[in-house]
Protein backbone atom coordinates (compact mmCIF):
# COMPACT_ATOMS: atom_id res chain seq x y z
CA UNK A 1 0.00 0.00 0.00
CA UNK A 2 1.39 3.41 -0.95
CA UNK A 3 5.07 4.02 -0.43
CA UNK A 4 5.43 0.14 0.86
CA UNK A 5 7.67 -2.31 -0.11
CA UNK A 6 6.28 -4.93 -1.54
CA UNK A 7 6.01 -8.06 -0.71
CA UNK A 8 5.01 -11.43 -2.47
CA UNK A 9 2.08 -14.10 -1.85
CA UNK A 10 -0.74 -14.22 0.96
CA UNK A 11 0.99 -13.27 4.56
CA UNK A 12 -0.25 -14.31 7.89
CA UNK A 13 -0.87 -12.20 11.13
CA UNK A 14 2.81 -12.42 12.63
CA UNK A 15 4.25 -10.78 9.69
CA UNK A 16 1.79 -7.80 9.46
CA UNK A 17 2.65 -7.62 13.16
CA UNK A 18 6.25 -7.27 12.58
CA UNK A 19 5.57 -5.04 9.95
CA UNK A 20 3.25 -2.68 12.66
CA UNK A 21 6.15 -2.87 15.28
CA UNK A 22 9.10 -2.13 12.77
CA UNK A 23 7.18 0.92 11.78
CA UNK A 24 6.93 1.83 15.70
CA UNK A 25 10.84 1.14 16.43
CA UNK A 26 12.00 2.91 13.18
CA UNK A 27 9.63 6.02 13.90
CA UNK A 28 11.14 6.88 17.79
CA UNK A 29 7.50 6.20 19.21
CA UNK A 30 7.80 4.66 22.46
CA UNK A 31 5.84 1.61 24.20
CA UNK A 32 3.33 1.55 25.69
CA UNK A 33 0.61 1.82 22.87
CA UNK A 34 -3.22 2.03 22.99
CA UNK A 35 -3.82 -0.03 19.71
CA UNK A 36 -6.78 0.78 17.91
CA UNK A 37 -8.25 -1.85 15.30
CA UNK A 38 -10.56 -1.23 12.62
CA UNK A 39 -11.60 -3.33 9.90
CA UNK A 40 -8.72 -5.54 8.78
CA UNK A 41 -6.57 -3.63 11.38
CA UNK A 42 -8.90 -5.28 14.47
CA UNK A 43 -7.27 -8.43 13.65
CA UNK A 44 -3.57 -6.72 13.93
CA UNK A 45 -4.47 -5.00 17.30
CA UNK A 46 -5.44 -8.20 18.51
CA UNK A 47 -2.55 -10.08 17.23
CA UNK A 48 0.29 -7.50 18.00
CA UNK A 49 -1.31 -7.61 21.71
CA UNK A 50 -1.15 -10.88 22.09
CA UNK A 51 2.81 -10.94 20.43
CA UNK A 52 4.32 -7.96 22.60
CA UNK A 53 1.84 -7.64 25.64
CA UNK A 54 4.54 -5.71 27.63
CA UNK A 55 4.31 -2.73 24.75
CA UNK A 56 0.44 -2.28 24.89
CA UNK A 57 -0.81 -0.47 27.11
CA UNK A 58 -5.06 -1.05 26.12
CA UNK A 59 -6.52 -2.28 22.87
CA UNK A 60 -9.57 -0.77 21.49
CA UNK A 61 -11.38 -2.94 18.57
CA UNK A 62 -13.93 -1.12 16.09
CA UNK A 63 -16.61 -3.72 15.30
CA UNK A 64 -13.96 -6.41 15.11
CA UNK A 65 -13.86 -9.90 12.80
CA UNK A 66 -11.76 -13.27 13.42
CA UNK A 67 -9.61 -14.94 11.09
CA UNK A 68 -12.07 -17.83 10.88
CA UNK A 69 -14.75 -15.59 10.51
CA UNK A 70 -15.97 -16.94 6.99
CA UNK A 71 -16.09 -20.39 7.88
CA UNK A 72 -18.17 -19.06 11.11
CA UNK A 73 -20.95 -17.40 9.30
CA UNK A 74 -21.34 -20.45 6.12
CA UNK A 75 -22.03 -22.64 9.26
CA UNK A 76 -25.10 -20.33 10.22
CA UNK A 77 -26.33 -20.08 6.54
CA UNK A 78 -28.86 -22.47 6.02
CA UNK A 79 -27.90 -25.80 3.25
CA UNK A 80 -27.40 -23.69 -0.81
CA UNK A 81 -30.33 -24.70 -2.85
CA UNK A 82 -30.92 -24.13 -6.37
CA UNK A 83 -34.01 -21.44 -5.91
CA UNK A 84 -32.20 -18.98 -3.02
CA UNK A 85 -32.77 -15.63 -2.73
CA UNK A 86 -29.90 -13.95 -4.97
CA UNK A 87 -28.75 -11.38 -1.69
CA UNK A 88 -27.82 -14.58 0.41
CA UNK A 89 -26.47 -16.37 -2.79
CA UNK A 90 -24.04 -13.66 -3.28
CA UNK A 91 -23.20 -13.26 0.47
CA UNK A 92 -22.41 -17.61 0.30
CA UNK A 93 -20.01 -16.47 -2.33
CA UNK A 94 -17.97 -13.74 -0.57
CA UNK A 95 -17.87 -16.66 2.26
CA UNK A 96 -16.46 -19.06 -0.10
CA UNK A 97 -13.31 -17.15 -0.12
CA UNK A 98 -11.97 -18.30 2.84
CA UNK A 99 -7.75 -19.59 2.19
CA UNK A 100 -6.50 -15.93 1.45
CA UNK A 101 -7.54 -12.57 0.92
CA UNK A 102 -7.93 -11.11 -2.25
CA UNK A 103 -9.33 -13.83 -4.39
CA UNK A 104 -11.04 -11.67 -7.05
CA UNK A 105 -12.29 -9.27 -3.83
CA UNK A 106 -11.53 -5.71 -3.13
CA UNK A 107 -9.56 -6.66 -0.21
CA UNK A 108 -5.92 -6.00 -0.61
CA UNK A 109 -4.31 -7.20 2.82
CA UNK A 110 -3.09 -10.74 1.08
CA UNK A 111 -3.69 -12.25 4.12
CA UNK A 112 -2.96 -16.12 4.62
CA UNK A 113 -6.54 -17.01 5.91
CA UNK A 114 -5.49 -20.54 6.94
CA UNK A 115 -2.14 -19.39 8.81
CA UNK A 116 -4.08 -16.71 10.63
CA UNK A 117 -7.09 -19.07 12.02
CA UNK A 118 -3.83 -20.75 13.38
CA UNK A 119 -1.77 -18.06 15.26
CA UNK A 120 -5.44 -16.77 16.60
CA UNK A 121 -6.23 -19.40 18.41
CA UNK A 122 -3.18 -18.35 20.09
CA UNK A 123 -4.47 -14.73 21.27
CA UNK A 124 -4.20 -14.18 24.99
CA UNK A 125 -4.07 -10.69 25.99
CA UNK A 126 -4.02 -10.93 30.29
CA UNK A 127 -5.45 -8.33 31.97
CA UNK A 128 -4.63 -5.46 29.26
CA UNK A 129 -7.27 -3.08 29.01
CA UNK A 130 -9.58 -3.98 25.88
CA UNK A 131 -12.56 -2.65 24.80
CA UNK A 132 -14.74 -3.98 21.81
CA UNK A 133 -17.28 -1.49 20.26
CA UNK A 134 -19.96 -3.50 18.23
CA UNK A 135 -21.91 -2.37 15.56
CA UNK A 136 -25.77 -1.91 16.81
CA UNK A 137 -27.54 -1.86 13.09
CA UNK A 138 -27.18 -4.49 10.65
CA UNK A 139 -26.64 -3.99 6.66
CA UNK A 140 -28.15 -6.16 4.48
CA UNK A 141 -29.05 -6.29 0.74
CA UNK A 142 -32.59 -6.17 -0.17
CA UNK A 143 -34.27 -9.75 -0.03
CA UNK A 144 -31.86 -10.82 2.27
CA UNK A 145 -33.67 -13.83 4.49
CA UNK A 146 -34.53 -12.16 7.79
CA UNK A 147 -34.21 -15.96 9.51
CA UNK A 148 -30.70 -15.88 7.91
CA UNK A 149 -29.88 -12.08 9.12
CA UNK A 150 -30.72 -13.21 12.70
CA UNK A 151 -28.73 -16.04 12.97
CA UNK A 152 -25.69 -13.99 11.43
CA UNK A 153 -26.58 -11.48 14.53
CA UNK A 154 -25.99 -14.03 16.67
CA UNK A 155 -23.06 -15.12 15.76
CA UNK A 156 -21.26 -11.83 14.97
CA UNK A 157 -22.44 -10.64 18.72
CA UNK A 158 -20.89 -14.52 20.25
CA UNK A 159 -17.59 -13.23 18.57
CA UNK A 160 -17.71 -9.67 19.75
CA UNK A 161 -17.92 -10.98 23.14
CA UNK A 162 -15.15 -14.04 22.45
CA UNK A 163 -13.14 -11.12 21.54
CA UNK A 164 -14.21 -9.68 24.79
CA UNK A 165 -13.24 -12.62 26.87
CA UNK A 166 -9.19 -12.60 25.37
CA UNK A 167 -8.52 -10.29 28.59
CA UNK A 168 -9.80 -10.44 32.14
CA UNK A 169 -10.29 -6.69 31.78
CA UNK A 170 -12.56 -6.90 28.20
CA UNK A 171 -15.54 -5.34 27.38
CA UNK A 172 -18.26 -5.40 24.84
CA UNK A 173 -20.32 -2.51 24.02
CA UNK A 174 -22.58 -2.21 21.24
CA UNK A 175 -23.29 1.67 19.40
CA UNK A 176 -26.95 0.68 18.78
CA UNK A 177 -27.33 3.51 16.26
CA UNK A 178 -24.31 2.85 14.56
CA UNK A 179 -23.63 0.49 11.34
CA UNK A 180 -20.36 -1.44 10.63
CA UNK A 181 -18.83 2.33 10.26
CA UNK A 182 -18.59 3.03 13.58
CA UNK A 183 -15.06 5.69 13.83
CA UNK A 184 -17.62 7.49 10.92
CA UNK A 185 -21.08 7.77 12.27
CA UNK A 186 -19.69 7.88 15.95
CA UNK A 187 -16.41 9.51 16.09
CA UNK A 188 -16.88 10.49 19.32
CA UNK A 189 -18.06 6.78 20.77
CA UNK A 190 -14.29 5.97 19.58
CA UNK A 191 -12.28 8.86 20.69
CA UNK A 192 -14.27 8.64 24.70
CA UNK A 193 -12.64 4.91 24.54
CA UNK A 194 -9.62 5.60 23.18
CA UNK A 195 -8.87 8.59 25.86
CA UNK A 196 -10.33 5.94 28.60
CA UNK A 197 -7.62 3.34 27.37
CA UNK A 198 -4.85 6.10 27.58
CA UNK A 199 -5.89 6.34 31.07
CA UNK A 200 -4.58 9.67 31.32
CA UNK A 201 -1.56 9.10 29.55
CA UNK A 202 0.03 11.84 27.53
CA UNK A 203 0.48 10.88 23.44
Amino acid sequence: MGQSDRTTGPRPLTAFAADLRAVLMGSGTRPPYVLVGGSFGRMLAAHYASLYPAEVAGVLLVDATYPAHNQRALAVLPPETADEPAARQAFRRQLWQTDQLPPETDDWEGLNVPASIEAARGWRLGAAPLIVLTAGLDEWEDGFPLDAAQRYAQMWLGLQQELAALSSKGQQRTVADSDHQIHERRPDVVMAAIRELAGGREY
